[in-house]
């Protein structure tokens, strides 16, 4: 079972705090505002990989999922080499055109503007 130790310096994109069995999982990029990254230390790979550390933490006893800057996920980025239009990238599979080109309607469902 993983303990706080283990896991509270692991993540690029997330940083953690506990005290009496509250666990605060802080999102951000690069210390400020977060944005929706892809690749290893991306926050769409951590958090899955966090989660999974938290969720088998006896000590954890209630998660706060919070985040850096005034405002949360307004933006995409692609480092590591993933990039929009390259074959096999993970923006080929799941950023459509519409958020590419920040288009798309907000009464749109969300399974229609990112599964294309």
């Amino acid at each position: 079972m993983p303990s706080f130790d283990s896991y509270k310096d692991k993540y690029k994109a997330i940083t953690f705090r506990r005290e009496d069995g509250i666990l605060e999982m802080k999102l951000h990029h690069e210390g400020g505002a977060p944005k929706w990254t892809f690749g290893p230390t991306g926050i769409h790979n951590e958090l899955g990989w966090a989660f999974y550390d938290v969720g088998r933490d006896p000590e954890n006893e209630v998660v706060i999922l919070t985040h850096e800057g005034d405002s949360f996920m307004e933006a995409l980025h692609f480092d590591r080499g993933i990039r929009p239009g390259r074959a096999g990238g993970v923006a080929d599979r799941h950023v459509g055109p519409d958020l590419q080109g920040g288009q798309g309607s907000p009464d749109q469902p969300v399974r229609d503007r990112w599964c294309r």
